[in-house]
């Protein structure tokens, strides 16, 4: 729906008053890591289910959500022993006195004692790169505060809008492995309508895209998309009711 703009880590390109867009290394063609996935998907998670219900959220609520998003995309960055910063310590802001309810949970979930350091552990969600179809210029010309005169105008490269790509999401529950069936079932069926809820808000809402808080990197609502499951494909055709759609997902 909107431009999609990303820095290529590339120091030499054809032009130097451009500011390229992250390309495949190998084809060149626009493209979005799957680590800037994972990594923008679990910020908005944790803004739309963590950090706006933060005062409604009990300490046991909020140590519990803490928890199930842990599961679905690994241990949190900075949690090291002796030392909590990045984005553990920004959790910790968020609501102090649930902090050793979500450690006491972790720990209980992983078998560990009190001196044990904290596990780093892999997620159940494996993301994948996206790859444009389309490239462009867009052009931002700065004005002098003083004047309200253009200066020098700034090319960026971008996904421009109506650029096609597509966003692939594997949930694998690994380490429910052995565990009762229906209790499989269960937990899946919930961790999939919190994937629902928050990739619907970073595609339509916050955007996935540098820039975003500007505007930039959102997506239009009709898609052609798939849930797949062992039990068959369900067609999604409106990321606005993918939560809806989630919701009748057989396993």
């Amino acid at each position: 729906a909107k431009p999609w703009m990303s820095k290529d880590d590339d120091p030499f390109y054809v032009a130097e008053s451009i500011n390229p867009v992250r390309k495949d290394k190998v084809f060149k063609v626009p493209c979005m890591a799957a680590s800037s996935w994972k990594g923008l998907l679990r910020w908005t998670m944790m803004h739309i289910l963590l950090a706006r219900k933060k005062d409604a959220l009990t300490d046991k609520e909020f140590a519990q959500e803490r928890l199930r998003q842990s599961l679905l995309f690994g241990d949190e960055k900075g949690e090291e022993p002796g030392q909590v910063k990045d984005f553990a310590a920004y959790l910790d802001s968020l609501k102090p006195t649930a902090r050793q309810e979500y450690v006491r949970l972790l720990r209980t979930r992983y078998n560990l004692k009190d001196d044990d350091p904290l596990p780093h552990h892999a997620g159940r969600l494996m993301f994948y790169p996206t790859f444009f179809d389309l490239i462009d210029v867009e052009v931002i010309n700065p004005h002098k505060r003083e004047t309200k005169a253009g200066t020098y105008p700034i090319y960026l490269e971008c996904v421009p809008a109506g650029a096609k790509g597509t966003f692939s999401l594997f949930y694998v529950p690994f380490d429910l492995i052995g565990r009762p069936e229906e209790e499989v079932k269960n937990q899946a069926a919930e961790d999939l309508q919190r994937i629902a809820e928050a990739v619907s808000a970073m595609m339509l809402t916050y955007g996935f895209s540098a820039k975003r808080t500007s505007g930039y990197g959102t997506a239009e609502d009709e898609i052609d998309g798939y849930i797949t499951t062992r039990a068959g494909k369900q067609p999604v055709r409106r990321l606005s009711k993918l939560v809806e759609e989630v919701a009748n997902v057989t396993f």
